[in-house]
C-alpha cells in the first residue's frame, strides 16, 4: 500500500486594498533589507500574489491614501453675457451660417463652402 505525504493545505486569505496597500507599502520599506521571497513567507504571501498585487497598484486598482487639496473657487465669467466681436460679414446658405469676424481670402469661403457641400 502506497504511503502518500499528507502536505498541509495553504489556507485562503481574503485582504482588504487597505491590507494590501499597507503590505505593498510595508515591503518597499523593507526591500533593501529583505528579499521578496522572505518578505512573503514572513506575511503569509504567495510570492505570484504579490506580484499581482505590484501589477495592480501599477494600473491603478489599489489606489494610496491621497490627500485633500484645497483648491480656491474663482468665479467663472459668463461667456454669454459677454459682447462677441463685432462681425465683419455674414454668409447665409440654407442650413449654414458664416460669421467673420475679420478679412479671409476668398479662397478660404470657397473651401468652408465645399466641405459643408461635401466637396
Amino acid at each position: 500500500m502506497e504511503q502518500s505525504e499528507n502536505k498541509p493545505r495553504r489556507v485562503l486569505v481574503l485582504r482588504s486594498k487597505q491590507e494590501i496597500n499597507n503590505l505593498l507599502t510595508k515591503y518597499e520599506g523593507s526591500k533593501k533589507r529583505t528579499s521578496l521571497v522572505k518578505f512573503c513567507r514572513d506575511h503569509g504571501v504567495p510570492t505570484a500574489t504579490f506580484y499581482t498585487w505590484q501589477k495592480n497598484l501599477r494600473q491603478g486598482k489599489y489606489p494610496g491614501k491621497g490627500k485633500f487639496i484645497e483648491l480656491p473657487v474663482e468665479p467663472v465669467p459668463d461667456l454669454h453675457k459677454e459682447d462677441p466681436a463685432p462681425v465683419f460679414a455674414s454668409l447665409s446658405s440654407s442650413d449654414l451660417t458664416i460669421r467673420l469676424h475679420q478679412y479671409v481670402d476668398p479662397a478660404y469661403i470657397k473651401a468652408l463652402l465645399g466641405k459643408q457641400k461635401g466637396l
